[in-house]
């Protein structure tokens, strides 16, 4: 189980990822809601790297993860083109709150 305090800056970090899409600014969204679905990763996954990203990464590739959040996870890790979009219609949000239930709700191990 993930520790109550870590779990309050998860969600406060996913607000933030909803507040600034609100006010319009879609690329501080997706850095606010990578860097709560890592952390939710990191707390909740033996393993899992320290650093947000790479626990995405790490949680998009092992064979203990669903398939759904390993998806999600790989979509929240896509780069940007140089033309400033996504490669794809995911949502990061989606993905973001997908990863965080998911490791909200995870069996301890």
């Amino acid at each position: 189980m993930i520790p109550p305090a870590i779990q309050e800056k998860i969600r406060a970090e996913f607000a933030q990822a909803t507040a600034v899409r609100a006010q319009g600014n879609e690329g501080k969204a997706r850095v606010c809601a990578r860097r709560a679905a890592g952390w939710a990763i990191t707390a909740a996954v033996p393993n899992a790297p320290k650093a947000a990203f790479s626990a995405l990464g790490f949680a998009a590739q092992a064979a203990t993860i669903p398939a759904e959040i390993q998806t999600a996870a790989k979509q929240l890790t896509l780069r940007i083109t140089p033309d400033h979009q996504l490669p794809t219609d995911a949502d990061p949000l989606q993905c973001a709150e997908r990863v965080i239930n998911y490791c909200l709700t995870r069996p301890v191990d």
